[in-house]
This record gives structure tokens, sequence and C-alpha cells, in this order.
């Protein structure tokens, strides 16, 4: 996973733990999902990635894999908690799922590259609530997610 380094240099808790992430998951099933991923914007509450379809990321009819979108869903908008304002309890990782959702819009082919926005709509000591949206290059919205997470920073 890359990030845009004006991103790095203005939230350190993402860019402590995209540095986790990239040390501990190069062996992972979704090293192939992570690695074609890119934070390129950033602000309180609200994380934008990039990645681009390669072949192994398609379905037998050659559009992205839904469990491939659950994947990023589940990753990019993990990681949009750590950008959260002072209005919200801050959390030092990124927690562990409990519940999450997806739409399957529309399709989204190998090379199309998507912009997946992630945006922080609640978090608490224990529970945060997200809300992905993914679009290809024409602005076109291709799927959606909402994500629960639970807070594990008092067990660590």
């Amino acid at each position: 996973m890359k990030i845009d380094p004006q991103v790095e240099s203005k939230f350190s808790r993402l860019a402590e733990n995209v540095q986790m992430w990239n040390t501990h998951h190069d062996n992972t099933w979704d090293a192939s999902i992570s690695e074609n991923l890119t934070i390129i914007e950033a602000r309180p509450d609200f994380l934008v990635f990039e990645f681009e379809v390669a072949e192994n990321h398609t379905n037998g009819i050659g559009n992205l894999h839904g469990g491939c979108v659950a994947t990023l869903i589940d990753l990019c908008s993990s990681l949009a908690i750590l950008v959260s304002d002072e209005k919200h309890v801050q959390w030092r990782t990124p927690g562990i799922s409990t519940e999450l959702a997806v739409s399957y819009i529309a399709g989204a082919p190998e090379g199309t590259k998507l912009r997946i926005e992630n945006e922080l709509l609640r978090s608490g000591k224990t529970l945060a609530n997200l809300y992905t949206k993914i679009f290809n290059e024409s602005g076109k919205l291709c799927y959606s997610g909402t994500h629960t997470k639970f807070c594990m920073d008092s067990r660590l």
C-alpha cells in the first residue's frame, strides 16, 4: 500500500498503521489487493484511495470480484478511523469488524482505476461506523458499503 507524502505528513496514526500493514502483510491472501492501493487524499473523517483492477482481481465474467470489493471496503474504511477529527474518539488502531454490508451496483472490468471514498460517520469508545463509495473513472458509482468496527485499543 502506498500513501501520498502530504497525507503521510498530516496524519501520523494513519502513516504508522500503513507502515505496519506493509511490514506484516507481504504473504497474506490480500497482499495482491493492498499492493494496488494508494492513499491519495485525506482530511478529518474522510479518506480516499485509488485502486486499479488487475486480472487477478476479476471474476469469471471479467469484472471486479465481489469478494475483492468486500475486502477493499473492509481495508479502506478501516483505515479511515485513523483520520478522525476531534469530535470523535481517537483510536490508535483500526479495530476489528463486527458488520460489513456491500451493495454491488455496476461492474468494474480489468484496467479500471477506481476511486474509493471512505467517511467516518461516528466513532465512540467501542464502536465506529463508516460508509464507503467506490466510483469508476467516469464518476459512476459502482459499489458501496457500510462497516461497523470494534475498538481493540484497550486490549493491546
